[in-house]
């Protein structure tokens, strides 16, 4: 399998340039930032071997619609970069639907784009076998179970807990 969990093969990402860039705003504010529950097998992004997802996002720098902000900084040619916090829209990989506000499902067919969504960070992963979650401390989605972690407020950084205890603080370790 690949890192991302796609199987044996290696798929090349296409960026598919935008007519023109879609506007509006992110979906609205969830309660709370979930924990990773992978559902293996429900969702694949063929060109992507970052992460098993339902959806491309369209670029906010240059309206391209490309599988995750690691495939589209890995092929533009003018080599500019894609913040994806800044990601407001996207495509549905099961009907085809674009140019939607970024939200956990599709808004015409229904289908979840996969089973870890943060919406501060426009994060979906549905990789089987990986684990995510949004650490608010650190303000960013994190590797792992959150239950194996634990945020320091002077390092400003997650240390694993059963490390969190013989750690040496160091401010802003980030």
């Amino acid at each position: 399998t690949t890192a991302a969990g796609h199987g044996g093969t290696s798929h090349t990402p296409v960026i598919t340039p935008a007519a023109t860039v879609g506007g509006g705003g992110g979906g609205g504010p969830l309660a709370a930032f979930p924990t990773y529950q992978p559902t293996v097998g429900t969702t694949t992004t063929p060109d992507c071997p970052h992460y098993a997802r339902n959806c491309h996002l369209r670029a906010p720098c240059c309206g391209a619609l490309v599988a995750c902000r690691r495939c589209h900084d890995a092929l533009v040619p003018d080599g500019h970069t894609m913040d994806r916090r800044a990601v407001t829209m996207l495509k549905c990989l099961a009907c085809n639907s674009q140019d939607q506000p970024v939200a956990p499902f599709c808004a015409f067919c229904g289908v979840t784009f996969a089973s870890y969504f943060c919406p501060k960070c426009v994060l979906f992963d549905d990789t089987p076998g990986r684990s995510a979650f949004h650490c608010l401390g650190c303000g960013v989605c994190r590797a792992g179970r959150r239950e194996d972690y634990r945020h320091c407020d002077t390092c400003k950084a997650c240390y694993p807990v059963v490390a969190f205890d013989a750690h040496r603080c160091s401010p802003n370790v980030l």
